[in-house]
């Protein structure tokens, strides 16, 4: 595009502006409206229409069938249209999870659960004037899934959200419904979680698309909630992902260790409960050989001297905005429109935690320092978190006045850069308050702990009991907790004590030491407790690290790793205390290899809500 960049203005004046720029020039009719019928158009699209009132009341009509994208096949369509529309409308693409289908953010209320989908399904968004797209993703149930008879099929399958494939799928469905008069080419929006929040990314950092009629699309907003932004680094991470300025580390060498319950509970479900056609036919895609790569990932170490795995991270990239080179690149040029993204994520999300969106937010801003990205933070998103109604209530009302701004240019506040939630046990059922603010000025203060002396850890520790109670599959929807009695033996233990007043971790913890590997390859489970006075543990946050000497890492040096994060208060007569471990299944797939660790001069430091720098003194015994 050559045409001058348009940035998300910050005051009514200017989104009055914006709205009067952007609207294209069209013939108008009957007060300023151009005439079409969206109820018709979807019907000349071979989709079956009936009025529809919700349960609290809303009058809208509801469109279903498949609806064929770029290669042919049919992707299974429901479409919520507003009563009385008339003309091309706001739309909105919600996209669902992996293993669901286009029923999740369906609803009979604009209420719905009175969490998640409070206020964000389709009888919500229908009530407020837009349309909204609820698709089933292409290998899954009636869009060629396992039992979808339709020969179109044949080469169906999923290909786990990637640029190519599912995110010209939704290019394609919002550039039909553009060409058919049902969609406002001005006012497309995408949201949607998990397996749709990591698309939703993906559609926002796409170059502008073309209609199958031949009109220039881009999103004007998206809203991912709890997604990914680096697939393969979320399903096997390696401890180099960082929230801050510094994005060099790479990713996938070494490859990481395998999110063992997680990827082999998303493996089956994709394929049980949600009828996934996997192509189990041609190994050399390996963009969706998903057959073949979970048996690699399952097999386990060494990784990195095998021949397909920088094959595989070179395919995974086309699946993860975090290598959206292409429109960095145009961002950077100034030679885009840049698609404000409000991205909702998980602090106690242990499959994708918070630097999914921190890393994004960081590559956009190093690109643009005034790109419009805004972030809420949580206790959120996939198990364990607990989803809370009093977080999701005021995190749902909140995106909803980003879009209300950011695409229908209506009068009012956009967010606060960064929104942050407190964690409890257990979750608020009323509305909570978030700490608001600049992101970077979030945590005003700091708590460092040091360690040394003897400190070894080794690969042959079973961590039976341990393991199983931080299990987040096991513990849906709860806090980790465990009883005094259950010790891992083969991990480090160094606990300091709360100060007087207690703090509050706001951010990702800093951990580093020195280290000496005795073998070649080692995993690195890291918890962070809130030990009460009697002797109970609460995990605040956790994270991983692995070691690789095939994959260029010394035998000896320093890790340097952030946890995953929270918003979580230590409160005064508690103690703070890191575990280290170099085993943690069933979360974490154990190394094949054996080894051992020598740990040296730990330093860990925790951002605070608070003001001032504390030091932690160590703890008795």
């Amino acid at each position: 595009m050559t045409s001058r960049p348009r940035r998300l203005a910050l005051s009514l004046a200017a989104v009055s502006v914006l709205g009067a720029v952007l609207v294209p020039s069209v013939a108008r009719s009957d007060g300023g409206r151009s005439q079409s019928d969206p109820v018709g158009a979807a019907q000349g699209l071979g989709m079956s229409c009936s009025p529809v009132t919700s349960g609290d009341g809303v009058a809208y009509t509801k469109c279903a069938g498949k609806l064929s994208t770029f290669d042919g096949i049919g992707l299974d369509t429901d479409l919520s249209i507003p009563a009385g529309a008339n003309a091309p409308s706001p739309t909105i693409l919600m996209m669902h999870g992996w293993s669901n289908d286009k029923t999740e953010w369906e609803s009979d209320s604009r209420f719905g659960d009175g969490a998640d989908k409070y206020h964000w399904n389709n009888v919500w968004f229908v009530s407020r004037g837009w349309v909204v797209v609820n698709p089933t993703a292409r290998g899954f149930m009636q869009s060629c899934g396992q039992f979808d008879p339709d020969p179109k099929c044949a080469t169906g399958w999923t290909h786990l959200a990637d640029r190519s494939w599912e995110t010209r799928d939704s290019q394609f469905l919002l550039g039909t419904l553009v060409d058919a008069g049902i969609a406002d080419p001005t006012k497309l929006a995408a949201t949607g979680g998990s397996y749709g929040g990591g698309q939703s990314w993906l559609l926002a950092t796409s170059l502008p698309w073309t209609s199958p009629g031949g009109r220039t699309l881009q999103l004007s907003a998206a809203a991912p909630k709890y997604p990914w932004t680096d697939l393969l680094y979320s399903l096997l991470p390696n401890g180099r992902e960082s929230s801050g300025p510094d994005q060099s580390r790479s990713h996938w060498r070494p490859l990481g260790m395998g999110k063992q319950s997680y990827v082999s509970g998303l493996y089956a479900a994709g394929r049980a409960k949600g009828q996934g056609r996997y192509n189990s036919s041609d190994p050399s895609d390996l963009g969706s050989a998903l057959d073949m790569e979970y048996a690699l990932i399952s097999a386990g170490e060494p990784y990195d001297t095998n021949p397909l795995v920088p094959q595989i991270a070179a395919a995974f990239e086309n699946k993860s905005s975090y290598y959206a080179r292409a429109y960095f690149d145009q961002v950077s040029s100034r030679s885009i429109h840049e698609v404000p993204v409000l991205s909702i994520q998980g602090f106690t999300d242990p499959l994708f935690p918070v630097t999914e969106t921190l890393q994004m937010f960081r590559r956009l801003k190093a690109a643009d320092p005034a790109y419009p990205v805004w972030m809420v933070f949580g206790d959120i998103g996939h198990s364990n978190a607990q989803n809370p109604q009093g977080q999701w209530q005021p995190i749902n009302d909140l995106a909803t006045r980003f879009l209300d701004v950011a695409v229908l240019r209506r009068p009012g506040a956009l967010p606060p850069q960064a929104s942050a939630f407190v964690t409890h046990c257990p979750g608020p059922y009323e509305a909570e308050r978030p700490i608001t603010g600049v992101w970077d000025r979030l945590a005003q203060g700091s708590a460092t702990a040091t360690a040394g002396g003897a400190m070894n850890t080794s690969s042959a520790d079973p961590n039976p009991a341990d393991g199983a109670a931080t299990d987040p599959i096991a513990h849906m929807g709860t806090c980790l907790t465990e009883s005094p009695d259950v010790v891992d033996p083969g991990a480090v233990y160094r606990s300091w004590l709360v100060p007087a007043g207690g703090f509050t971790l706001l951010g990702l913890p800093d951990l580093s030491f020195g280290y000496s590997l005795h073998g070649e390859d080692a995993t690195l489970a890291f918890k962070l407790w809130d030990v009460a006075p009697d002797g109970s543990k609460t995990l605040a946050t956790r994270g991983v690290y692995r070691l690789a000497v095939a994959g260029g890492d010394p035998s000896q040096g320093t890790i340097h790793v952030q946890l995953f994060g929270n918003a979580w208060f230590f409160s005064p007569g508690h103690e703070v205390r890191l575990q280290i471990s170099q085993a943690d299944p069933p979360y974490l797939r154990p190394d094949n290899l054996a080894s051992t660790l020598d740990l040296s001069s730990l330093r860990l430091v925790l951002p605070t809500r608070e003001p001032g720098s504390r030091v932690l003194v160590p703890a008795p015994g």
